[in-house]
């Protein structure tokens, strides 16, 4: 089953970060927001060069050019992980095989399938026709399905919707509802206070206008806890009107203990104990908690949000070879990792701040690349043609 589906996911990977206006002042009131305003140019990290490492032996099996595509690079534990597929043309499973840059092995991880039951069985691969991005939770790394794979041995109903890996790199794909479709987001509010979002159908006496129908979806697990349905809520005075029935699904992300929820381009918050509304955040892509600001892609510019005000840090992204899957925009290249943010400029430096208002220019990026991520202090790329690259010694 093919859909429009959006490459966003927010976990707790990076410090917490956020911001109204096109273009806001810095912290320090000068106005100088973003990469341009306090760079180190004579940083002689600047004209670092990426080498090949090798290609992904799954990634590189996929039948379309979109599948083949990187869209995520994530360093967990020693080692490192790569999202892709196709959820437009379902060119699942996906295999879960990681990277270690210091013996250059490839390691395939068997994933243990979680049903309502109980029953646990173990699979070569994820049930999922791709993987958007990886997300720290606590010590887990967390991964939603895309578009569940509905093929045997799974149907609609028994497809699992996420799976999660420990520290010691052992993997478990959990069903946590019968009717889910595109899972984006996996979001800790606080601690042990999970939502995961996307869209399924909606089965309800409620509303026979949203009865039967695929919308936006959020579902909550609180302290190890059932999954719960938190959105749509037609038990919300109004008689359920609120809800989304175009088959968009939900996503968002996290800052400071408030959750912010994109449904059809309408923003919910929510602080645990009262849901309001927010102002537009545009396209919203990949919501990125770090230094006291939540960070997303709008048009290809990097916009922080603090919680009250939205600023435009004036960061025109590198254009990827790479796209978001339903949409002909470029991947924006970001990722907070390390107690850093990484973002690539264009046309191709990659910058590095740890407080979003001095950037250091430590190297080019790959014309082909689609993702950026760290290990260890060592920068990393995934590409448009499975392949990976890597700094040839730490950054920072």
């Amino acid at each position: 089953m093919s859909a429009v589906a959006f490459y966003v996911a927010c976990g707790s990977d990076g410090d917490n970060a956020g911001g109204s206006g096109d273009a806001g002042a810095g912290s320090d009131g000068s106005g100088n927001v973003g990469a341009d305003a306090a760079t180190d140019a004579g940083d002689p990290r600047c004209g670092t060069q990426a080498v090949l490492l090798g290609t992904h032996p799954h990634a590189s099996q996929q039948t379309t050019t979109l599948g083949k595509n990187i869209s995520d690079v994530r360093g967990f534990h020693g080692t490192l992980y790569f999202a892709y597929g196709d959820l437009e043309v379902n060119t699942g499973p996906i295999y879960i095989t990681t990277f270690d840059p210091k013996t250059k092995a490839w390691t395939e991880h068997t994933v243990a399938y979680h049903e309502g039951d109980g029953g646990v069985s173990n699979n070569p691969a994820f049930a999922t026709h791709d993987i958007e991005r990886f997300n720290v939770i606590g010590d887990q790394l967390w991964a939603t399905a895309a578009q569940p794979d509905y093929r045997a041995p799974y149907n609609a109903s028994s497809a699992p919707e996420y799976a999660f890996g420990t520290a010691n790199h052992d993997w478990t794909q959990v069903d946590m509802s019968p009717t889910g479709l595109h899972i984006i987001s996996a979001i800790e509010r606080a601690p042990n206070d999970i939502y995961l979002t996307g869209s399924a159908q909606m089965v309800t006496d409620a509303s026979a206008l949203a009865n039967g129908r695929y919308g936006g979806f959020i579902w909550r697990s609180q302290d190890g806890g059932p999954w719960t349905q938190f959105y749509p809520d037609f038990s919300y005075p109004g008689g359920g009107e609120f809800f989304d029935v175009e088959g968009y699904p939900a996503f968002g992300g996290a800052l400071n203990g408030t959750a912010y929820f994109d449904t059809a381009n309408f923003i919910y918050k929510w602080d645990g104990k009262m849901l309001g509304f927010q102002e537009e955040f545009g396209e919203f892509l990949v919501p990125t908690p770090f230094a006291g600001n939540l960070l997303f892609a709008d048009l290809g510019q990097l916009y922080a949000f603090d919680g009250a005000k939205r600023v435009n840090l004036n960061f025109r992204f590198f254009e990827s070879q790479g796209r978001y899957q339903g949409l002909k925009e470029p991947l924006a290249l970001f990722q907070a990792t390390e107690g850093r943010l990484l973002a690539v400029k264009y046309p191709g430096d990659v910058m590095m701040t740890t407080d979003l208002m001095k950037w250091s220019c430590i190297g080019k990026v790959p014309a082909d690349a689609t993702s950026i991520g760290s290990l260890d202090g060592v920068v990393y790329f995934g590409s448009a043609n499975a392949q990976v690259y890597g700094f040839p010694t730490a950054s920072f």
